[in-house]
């Protein structure tokens, strides 16, 4: 209870931040927000929140340690956590729509978010050790309510916008090993 108590404090605290001077959230009308982190050694997963609706999915492909097993899930997440989260969408939708940031790097976070609302859409997709800070405070934002969910699982897999930034798996057979 007092996590989750902190976590609404800090949360609109940052919201208030965040929303100084941009416009409203009946301007930009964000419907979905889809995101997937790959962080290349202890985690990928993806997550999508719907502002109509109080469940969150989540996909996690894997997971080094004692984290969600492999598979596909539902949480119930509180309005006002959503209402938060729709917020930071919105600022990072108006600042960097359709944006790339990556410098080529092999290891480090990897994320994508895709929002898609009633006028506009976009995905900014990141592989980089300097992303813009309002998609960087997002990013964190999504992993922390990740991480705070009770999750339920599903009995079938769900799929993601978002995903299509993790690797494809490795073909055993496919692979040519030539010694030196």
């Amino acid at each position: 209870m007092r996590k989750e108590r902190n976590w609404r404090i800090g949360g609109l605290l940052i919201w208030a931040t965040l929303s100084c001077g941009g416009s409203t959230s009946s301007d930009r009308d964000i419907k979905t927000l889809d995101f997937t982190y790959n962080d290349t050694f202890s985690t990928a997963f993806s997550l999508k929140l719907n502002d109509r609706s109080d469940t969150v999915y989540v996909k996690q492909d894997f997971t080094k340690g004692s984290g969600l097993p492999s598979g596909s899930y539902y949480a119930i997440v509180h309005d006002d956590v959503k209402r938060l989260l729709i917020s930071h969408a919105e600022s990072v939708l108006l600042l960097h729509p359709d944006s790339l940031y990556d410098e080529g790097l092999q290891d480090d976070e990897d994320y994508k978010i895709c929002i898609v609302g009633s006028e506009a859409n976009g995905c900014v997709r990141l592989h980089t050790l300097n992303p813009p800070q309002n998609v960087k405070l997002l990013s964190r934002h999504l992993r922390d309510l990740k991480d705070r969910l009770t999750y339920h699982k599903l009995e079938r897999e769900i799929n993601f916008v978002s995903d299509d930034i993790l690797p494809e798996p490795i073909k055993w057979g496919s692979v040519k090993f030539l010694p030196p």
